[in-house]
């Protein structure tokens, strides 16, 4: 049983798949939409299908600030926390 939350105006989805807590961002403000996006995943990891999760804007950030190419920085675990 997955649950949802807000992150300022934006509501977020949290359900478990093969044991693994996932997040993911909903992109709506609207309670409903975010509501019927929770039990669409709940039905896929019920039914073992994979679920896709989009990209946090935190997994953006190396390839954002070098302008597509991994800088140095970026290369190197834990350079972003």
């Amino acid at each position: 049983m997955g649950h949802l939350y807000q992150r300022g105006p934006i509501w977020w989805i949290q359900f478990y798949q093969d044991g693994q807590r996932q997040r993911m961002t909903t992109e709506s403000t609207d309670e409903g939409v975010a509501r019927r996006m929770l039990k669409e995943h709940e039905a896929r990891v019920t039914l073992k299908e994979p679920v896709v999760a989009s990209a946090a804007p935190r997994d953006l950030r190396p390839a954002h600030r070098s302008g597509g190419a991994l800088s140095p920085r970026a290369a190197r675990p834990g350079a972003w926390k």
